[in-house]
């Protein structure tokens, strides 16, 4: 994610879950000048009415990025679409979407509750972003995240990026710095944890007001990932992912997928297209 970003996307269920993501979504666009795709697929067939959909217009207004009464597309140098899909399944919709529009990020709010009576639950969301090669914010359920749904305002001040030889970090630690930037992170602690001996050599670029620190640890590698978070209370957790099918190994036991269902923090997953040096 580059400072200036061409399109977010943002597939939802409108649970309250979703409408915590849907804050880091637009929050993102805001600071990266993004278009912002928020897509719903619906199983009703009549047409899903707009006021369904979240109210850019209110949230903005909410967080004095926008004058009262403002409306229209453009807001606040964002240019913002809902998109309504129909079908029995959601992923086929998303997936068709993401082609036509490709993106440079996806925001998507994961449930961990069991079964089918919400849509976008965590294997629904994790399916959609291994099929597609671009980074994935996942916003997991009860978590508020690191940007405040009343203001608007980013607190991203501990980052933790676990990293092994494979998958590469480097593209990880370089997501997390261009996302803090994006944001206006000024204080920012980076913690570069692996488990094991032998850390991968890792560029550590400087910014002013930021700091970096390397810690090891041993046994299971989810454990010891989250048990970290914990201690360090992290805002952020960011992963590079190597999966079968080009993008996160999730659904396939992967560290990402057990470190996602059970994280209590935003999940920031990094498609890793190279091995450490």
């Amino acid at each position: 994610m580059s400072a200036t970003s061409e399109r977010i996307h943002h597939p939802t269920d409108f649970s309250p879950d979703s409408e915590v993501a849907y804050n880091h979504a637009l929050r993102l666009a805001l600071a990266t000048e993004a278009n912002l795709d928020i897509l719903h697929v619906d199983r009703r067939v009549q047409p899903l009415g707009w006021s369904e959909f979240p109210c850019v217009n209110e949230t903005l207004e909410r967080w004095d990025m926008l004058p009262a009464g403002s409306f229209g597309n453009d807001l606040a140098g964002v240019h913002v679409e809902k998109i309504a899909a129909y079908g029995k399944e959601p992923v086929q919709p998303i997936l068709e979407h993401l082609d036509e529009f490709p993106g440079d990020m996806m925001v998507l709010a994961t449930h961990r509750r069991k079964g089918l009576d919400r849509w976008l639950h965590k294997e629904i969301a994790q399916k959609i972003a291994r099929s597609r090669s671009l980074r994935t914010l996942f916003v997991p359920q009860g978590c508020e995240g690191f940007v405040s749904a009343s203001k608007g305002s980013v607190q991203l001040e501990k980052i933790l990026i676990p990293v092994d030889w494979i998958p590469a970090p480097q593209e990880a630690v370089d997501a997390a710095c261009e996302l803090a930037e994006a944001l206006g992170s000024e204080q920012l602690e980076m913690t570069l944890l692996h488990i094991g001996e032998d850390m991968p050599a890792i560029e550590q670029p400087p910014h002013v007001g930021w700091s970096w620190r390397q810690r090891s640890a041993t046994g299971d590698v989810v454990d010891a990932v989250l048990d970290e978070a914990k201690e360090l209370n992290a805002d952020l957790i960011v992963m590079a992912t190597q999966g079968h099918d080009g993008f996160l190994d999730a659904l396939r036991g992967s560290t990402t997928e057990r470190v996602l269902a059970r994280a209590q923090c935003p999940v920031l997953a990094v498609p890793a297209t190279e091995t450490a040096a």
